[in-house]
This record gives structure tokens, sequence and C-alpha cells, in this order.
């Protein structure tokens, strides 16, 4: 069978692999499955159950979500999350060994995240529960974050945690007269059930509502209070108690203004209160962890990648694994079970052994999908950038090249992220290159992997050092890789954005510019949702100062458009409060007032990511227009 070019649409006909869920005794395998109808222009998640030498198996009804799967401890029934008639997500339990699911909580808010406890008797679970009635008349707040992502915070509702019987029954709030929020997103992973279940641990918002944001760690038993912990740095998350109930392992980190932040792993004496940092030395943040024996594995960012390594007390970190990127940290029975994807795969479920050998591909959901399509060759290469430093990119290149390669840089977010070898639904290197363009993935300085000092190094400097990188990278596939230079694109979104549009203030060598949900203007960005620490990340505020103001001023974009003749194209989300779309208006407007050719693209029902279906079709449509437009394909 013939081979084609991988298409937009064709995106959202390749299943998408969740976290999965091992049984106690490593046997078994749930594996929470979406995939998507572009005509009904959503997506639905069922669970499959994988069992060696079998058939794999859906669990749950094609017609209604089905997500975050735990076994009970016995292995014969499992707690998931599903929607009920009222569109609130439930706690479900369904017996394996026969008979249908069944809603064993219909709270008003909605429910998530089931835990078993050891007995297999209750279950403890997230709710939201009101503790101050709304306002309807208007968003009224004063708190120091009043909204998040793309939601106000001023509903009243906090995530408490419960429990109820297996059977179903009567919700207990475990934590009734507590006021501050567990998160300002999904509570799942924010917390842990003690193996003894006497107790549980969670991460909630220590500080007051007005005081900068801070984080701690609370232990919460049966009639008391919650307690707060005696934790490192400022802030705390992410307990996991060990298998023998002793010690919490948890992430930290010191009170840093820089986004660039290290987190740390340490570990609670649950007798004792005493705690141990470990790994000190180790110059990367792990991402996620959990408990395997007496250590711990985690996963973190190294150079493009996300690696999975083992960290005890007595040493630094080991790296197990590397190759891609993991995620959906989950040690059963003597393994370690993730999800894994690289530029050139989907994401799939995979486990290896506890030192890291032996790794195995546990399911196909992709596989029918992704033979059709032709892929194109990825590189990994380093080159000089910045103060003559080494830099690291990744390079995706047409199935079919042409002689003078026509260049698309894909510019990553964060700053402190990095372009991974990951296979990205939304930033689809496969689907750009599949359109005849070498996609350069350029992990500039500011990029997480590569240490503190080299993340670091652009705090307060933004355009500095990552613009060096693109121009320099720019000029090293010119040379090395044949790229044309009258056909030549650059684009990026959030972070991405800001350094899109900062670069066609400071050069017109591209043909053309796609910023997607990026910030074009420093003082406004301080009306995002998180204005912590923006002054830091900006180099200067608005309020301490002349000099402060033209530090802020320094790498603006807004400040230097006057230099800006680069076509552009402008996407963007209206319900974006983390880069607020007024960011995209100021642009657009001031671009054609002076006549340079500008295209906007507002969409009114996403945020600061594309996600509709639909709309993401759209979305890879005016950009690949946009780019046949001015480079002449």
């Amino acid at each position: 069978m013939s081979k084609r070019p991988l298409t937009p649409e064709d995106l959202w006909q390749i299943p998408r692999v969740g976290r999965a869920a091992p049984s106690p005794d490593g046997t078994l395998l749930l594996v929470p499955v979406t995939t998507h109808d572009l005509e009904e222009n959503r997506g639905r998640t069922r669970l499959w159950l994988h069992e060696s030498g079998r058939k794999p198996r859906a669990l749950t009804a094609a017609d209604a979500d089905a997500s975050q799967p735990r076994w009970s401890p016995d292995g014969t029934r499992i707690a998931f999350v599903r929607q009920d008639d009222e569109k609130k997500s439930q706690i479900f339990v369904l017996d394996l060994r026969g008979g249908e699911a069944q809603a064993i909580t219909a709270c008003e808010e909605g429910a998530t995240d089931p835990r078993w406890y050891p007995d297999g008797k209750r279950i403890a679970f997230a709710m939201r529960v009101r503790v101050h009635e709304k306002e309807e008349r208007a968003y009224v707040s004063e708190e120091r974050v009043p909204r998040f992502w793309d939601r106000w915070l001023t509903d009243g509702l906090r995530w408490h945690i419960a429990t109820v019987s297996a059977e179903g029954g009567d919700v207990t709030d475990l934590m009734p007269r507590f006021r501050s929020r567990m998160t300002v997103q999904s509570p799942e992973g924010g917390w842990d059930l003690a193996p003894d279940g006497k107790e549980i641990v969670f991460s909630a918002m220590r500080s007051k509502p007005k005081a900068r944001t801070r984080w701690g760690l609370y232990r919460l038993r049966a009639g008391k209070k919650p307690e707060l912990l005696d934790t490192p740095g400022w802030d705390a998350w992410r307990p996991r108690y060990s298998p023998d109930g002793r010690q919490v392992l948890f992430g930290w980190a010191a009170d840093d203004p820089s986004w660039a932040r290290q987190s740390r792993l340490a570990t609670l004496d649950r007798k004792s209160g005493r705690v141990q940092t470990l790994a000190d030395k180790w110059t990367l943040s792990p991402l996620e962890w959990e408990w395997s024996g007496t250590d711990a594995l985690c996963l973190a960012d190294v150079e493009g990648r996300v690696g999975l390594f083992r960290v005890s007390r007595r040493a630094q970190p080991f790296e197990l694994r590397r190759g891609g990127t993991y995620t959906g940290l989950t040690p059963a029975a003597g393994r370690v079970f993730t999800t894994h994807s690289s530029l050139k795969r989907p994401w799939e479920v995979v486990s290896c052994a506890a030192d890291g050998s032996d790794e195995r591909r546990e399911t196909r959901h992709t596989a029918a999908a992704i033979k059709s399509f032709q892929l194109g060759k990825v590189e990994d290469v380093t080159f000089r950038g910045a103060d003559d430093a080494p830099v690291q990119m990744f390079l995706v290149h047409p199935p079919k090249p042409r002689k003078k390669q026509k260049l698309l840089h894909l510019i990553h977010g964060g700053p402190h992220g990095h372009f991974g070898d990951i296979w990205h639904p939304r930033w689809c290197a496969q689907a750009f290159a599949a359109q005849g363009y070498l996609c350069a993935c350029v992990n500039f300085h500011g990029s997480k992997g590569w240490g503190d000092a080299f993340a670091n190094s652009i705090v307060g400097a933004w355009g500095d050092k990552p613009y060096r990188d693109i121009m320099a990278a720019t000029d090293w596939l010119i040379e090395k890789r044949g790229v044309d230079k009258k056909r030549m694109a650059v684009s990026g979104g959030s972070y991405g954005g800001y350094l899109t549009t900062w670069i066609t203030t400071q050069t017109n060598r591209f043909a053309c510019a796609v910023n997607h949900a990026g910030v074009c203007d420093k003082q406004t960005q301080f009306g995002s949702e998180i204005p912590e620490n923006q002054g830091t990340q900006a180099g200067g505020d608005l309020w301490s100062g002349e000099e402060s103001q033209a530090a802020l001023d320094r790498y603006n974009p807004l400040r230097h458009v006057g230099g800006i003749k680069t076509p552009t194209l402008i996407l963007h989300g209206e319900q974006d409060y983390r880069v607020p779309y007024i960011q995209a208006l100021q642009l657009y407007n001031i671009l054609q007032l002076r006549r340079v050719p500008t295209r906007i693209a507002i969409y009114p029902d996403e945020n600061h990511w594309i996600l509709k279906p639909a709309n993401s079709v759209h979305w890879y449509g005016e950009f690949l227009d946009w780019l046949k437009r001015w480079m002449n394909s």
C-alpha cells in the first residue's frame, strides 16, 4: 500500500492514548483511549482492557466519556470517572466479574480522581463544594489570582476530598471547613491516600488570598482539621506515600521569582516530620514521580527528551531510559508503565523493568491509523548559538525533500519549555513537514533540560540570546541543509509567538511569520492571570522608576514595531487568559495601520490552546495557507 502525506484532518483520526492503569499483579492493563469525530466536533474516551495473549476489548460504552481508572486492591473492580445525565463527572464502579457500571456519587458540582481504601470498602475522591455564594451580576474578587487559564475563580467553588462506600450512598466531606484552594486546575495527582488508610496528604494554597501565591502540604486525619506540614522552600506539591507508609515523597521549589526555577524532590518522615532533600546537586527538574520500593522514580526534561530516572537517598539520579518522551509514570508488579511518543510515533503505552531494561510496547491503538502516512526523517543536531554556546535543535524533513529546502521555524513556548522529541497534535511538526517544509525546532537559551544556568540565562532579556540562537540556526541551515534564503518562515505560540514578533522587529529576512497567542506588549501582559514575577521575566516594571520602565521596554516588541515589514498571520483564542487576546488585536491593528500585510483569526470558544477538532483543522488551514501565500508554494 502506498503511503501519503499527513494532513491536519488526519491528526484527528489518530487515537490518543492516555495514562495506563496496571492491575495490582501487573497482568491486566486499563488504558483510556480518545477518538474524535470531526462532524460532531468532539472526542470521546473509552477504557480498554489489555490482557497478555488476548485482543484488547472496550470496557465502557462508545457514547459516554470514561477516564481515570483505578483498580480495587483485590483487582476485581475498577473505579473510574464518567459524566452523568447532567454532564457532571461522577465516580462509577464496575465489577469485572460481571454486571454494569454503577454510579456511586451524585455530587452537585461533580467528582473526580477516585482512590480505593486498602480494605476495598470505601473510595476517596475529590469533589467541588461551594464555600461562598457566587455573585450573579459580576466577577467580584479580592484574591491575588481572580481568574486562571480560561475561567474566573469567583464562583465560590473549592475542591475538597471526600469518601463514599464502594456500593454508593452518602458522601462524607473530610474537610468541610477548609477554604483554601487545593488547586486552580484539576486536583488529579495533587493528593494521596496512605497505605493504611488512616490519613491523606494533599497540596493546597497556604498563602492568604491577597498575598503572593504559595503552596504547601497538608495532612488530613479523620475527625481533625487539615494540618499544615513543615516543608522546605516556597512551594510544595504532588505528595506520594511510600509503599510501607513511612515516608511522603514530594516536590518543592525555592523562593525564586524566575519561572525557570528548579524543582527538587524530598521525603518527609511520617512519624518524626524530618525532611530530607534528594539529589541536591542535580541540575535537572523532576516532572512527576512515584515510589519504586525504597527509591523514587521520576521523569525529567533532558536535552530535548523526557527521560526516566531512579533517585535514592544515597546517590545522585541514575538515568534508566531516554529517547522520545515519557509521561504517566506508574510502577506495578516490578515493572514501570508509561505512555511514550516521539516525533515519528504517536502516544502508546510501554513498560520496562524496574532497572530500565526490557522495554515493551504494551498497546497499538494508533498503529492502524499511522501506517497509512509517509513521515519525514528526524535529525538531532547541535550548532553554535549565542555567545558561541552549543544549542540543540530537531529537524523534521519533508517526506519528499527538495534540493532547495523551504524552512519553517517552530518556536516553543514557556519560554522555559522545550520542543522535544514528542508527538504534538497541536503543533505537529510532521504535519507541517508533510506540506514540503523543513521544520526546525530550536531549543534556544532558556529551554529546560540543559541545566539551571542555561534556563535562567534569558530572565529579563527574552529577546536577546533566543533571537541570536534562531538567527544562528538559520545561517547553519542555509549552509548545511540547503535552505532557500527566499523561502523561510518563522512561527511560534505563547512565548514562541513573542519571539516570532520580536524577530520581525529586528530582521526582514523571513518571507512571513505566524504568531499564535503571542505576547507583543509586556506592559499589557500584566493583565495575564499569572501577574506574579512578570516584572522579573520582562526585565522591569511600571512602578519602580524610569530605569525599570526602560528595561521593560528593551525587549518589548510593541516598542519596536517600526521595523516590522514581514507579512504576519495572528491566531488567538478569545478565552485565553494566559496571554489575553488584546495582545493579538494590538499587533493586528498596528500592522494594519502601517500597511504591513496582516491577517487575524480569533477563535471565540478556545483558550490558550486550540483544542476542538473543527477549530484545529481551521487553524492548520489558516497557518498553511499563509505559508503558501508568501513562500510561493
